[in-house]
């Protein structure tokens, strides 16, 4: 491990790694970083999709998403 001195305090490689540790922990915890990992997710993974199948991946996610839009389009019209 190296250490170095810094305002005379001595921190080590590990000591860094376990703040950083706590730091990704505290994040993880959020509801923000739960949503952002669950769109990354779902994106990289049809884009992986589109690289592996080509265009009838697209095709797929936009029927999949049909009857979402219809329901909000029907709440929509409705007024709720």
């Amino acid at each position: 491990m190296s250490t170095y001195s810094t305002n005379a305090v001595t921190y080590s490689a590990g000591w860094q790694f376990a703040k950083f540790k706590e730091g990704v922990k505290a994040t993880a915890k959020t509801l923000e970083f739960r949503v952002m990992t669950i769109i990354l997710t779902a994106l990289m993974l049809w884009g992986a999709a589109i690289a592996t199948f080509g265009y009838p991946a697209l095709i797929i996610v936009a029927l999949a998403l049909v009857p979402m839009i219809f329901t909000c389009l029907l709440l929509i019209t409705v007024g709720k």
